[in-house]
């Protein structure tokens, strides 16, 4: 044997670096673990504001105001269940508005102004995706969202979490131009049958006269 055959023969190949262990699924997802704490740990991780257990929270800040603006909370509530679903969470149920917080900053200079500005919080239900059994049960953004005559936008088997408080908004504006409406034709009316009394009593009046000159 050539004595280049034996030096290939000797090479024993190094490896690159130390060989790192592969982290456990159980640390990716605590979920995994099959307890609630796990749970709870996973929606924690997941959340960019915090949890509570395993409510998902969503914290916005905006202009003063906003908190008395109910278009805005259902454009908040949407947005709420959108990052939910993206960070790999599963909404359940509505999301709730927890309230508002003013966190208009200090100036930093003596005689600077600052702009006012509002944090509302929001907070909703959730279990993480890799243990959701049931994913079809899922409150998405298109049951939150619902369009002007109170129907969802697509098809679906789970009420629009939106939809009770529009058909109900609805329902009380309805009422009160039906009481207004009301109370404005009874006035008409009356008003109408009084001149007509009226105008019937003076032709009345007006022949007798006559008659009696006659």
């Amino acid at each position: 044997m050539a004595d280049t055959d034996k030096q290939a023969d000797e090479v024993e190949l190094q490896p690159d670096g130390p060989d790192e262990p592969a982290p456990k699924r159980t640390e990716q997802h605590p979920a995994l673990t099959g307890t609630e704490e796990g749970q709870a740990a996973e929606v924690e991780q997941r959340s960019a504001d915090g949890a509570e257990g395993t409510r998902f929270v969503k914290v916005f800040v905006t202009d003063p105001g906003a908190e008395h603006n109910e278009p805005q909370h259902e454009a908040n509530r949407a947005a709420v269940l959108n990052e939910a679903i993206q960070r790999g969470l599963h909404p359940r149920g509505e999301v709730r508005y927890e309230g508002s917080k003013d966190v208009t900053p200090e100036p930093k200079e003596p005689g600077r102004r600052t702009f006012p500005r509002v944090e509302l919080t929001y907070s909703v239900d959730t279990i993480p995706a890799v243990v959701d059994h049931k994913p079809a049960e899922t409150t998405t953004p298109r049951d939150q969202i619902v369009s002007d005559d109170g129907s969802t936008v697509t098809p679906t088997s789970k009420p629009a979490a939106g939809a009770a408080r529009r058909a109900e908004a609805k329902r009380q504006a309805k009422t009160e131009g039906t009481t207004a409406s009301g109370a404005g034709t009874a006035g008409s009316t009356g008003s109408r049958s009084t001149g007509g009394k009226t105008a019937a009593a003076k032709s009345g009046t007006t022949k007798t006269s006559t008659s009696t000159k006659g």
